[in-house]
């Protein structure tokens, strides 16, 4: 009779856990769910394991549901990352070169796509943990996939806006997002969805 008590109580702790789990990733779900476009300035600071300095850029971020964004770095180099609900575009004006691939399965570990598809791709591919701090709501993202290109993503809401993302990867680089000036829910140009190559860009299809 007293070696089911062990058994039992690992049984409820275990049942516990998997819905706490499961309750942090539908309260996640469900925050993401409300918003329908976005806008936002950033600052992305990356840091590598060889170096204590950070590569530091600034611009603007724009999400329209669905499978559209448009990460537009403008400091120190201008950059463009457009996703037109088809294709995904990177766009780079210095050397005049854009790369293009089909938005499907694989971009669905982008944190872009996550703030696009909350309940696709966090139902299955995620365990969810939630926190707290003086100031923000936290979630803890961690894929259940190997393979998958991120060991662990933080995303961080105050006033129920999404406030930073930090991004740590397989090869132990570590990016932290911070978000400024977010709307929600506002009515933004269609053309900042839209990209045609400007004429004398070499194109590359990404495989």
């Amino acid at each position: 009779m007293f070696n089911k008590f062990p058994i039992i109580i690992l049984a409820l702790l275990l049942s516990s856990a998997a819905m706490a789990e499961s309750d942090a990733r539908e309260a996640l779900i469900q925050l993401l769910e409300s918003v329908d476009t976005l806008s936002a300035d950033f600052e992305q600071k990356t840091y590598q394991q060889t170096s204590p300095d950070a590569d530091v850029s600034q611009g603007s971020f724009y999400l329209s549901k669905p499978n559209r964004f448009n990460w537009q770095v403008i400091k120190p180099y201008e950059q463009r990352v457009i996703a037109d609900g088809e294709l995904l575009w990177v766009f780079d004006p210095d050397l005049e070169q854009a790369t293009y691939q089909p938005l499907d399965e694989n971009m669905s570990q982008s944190p872009a796509m996550i703030l696009t598809q909350p309940r696709a791709t966090l139902t299955d591919a995620y365990e969810v943990a939630r926190g707290k701090t003086d100031e923000a709501l936290v979630f803890r993202l961690t894929p259940t996939d190997e393979q998958a290109v991120f060991s662990e993503l933080m995303m961080h809401f105050v006033d129920n806006k999404i406030s930073e993302l930090r991004i740590l990867d397989s090869l132990g680089q570590e990016t932290f997002v911070e978000f400024k000036n977010v709307q929600v829910n506002i009515l933004l140009d269609s053309a900042l969805f839209e990209f045609t190559p400007p004429p004398g860009t070499d194109l590359f299809e990404q495989m």
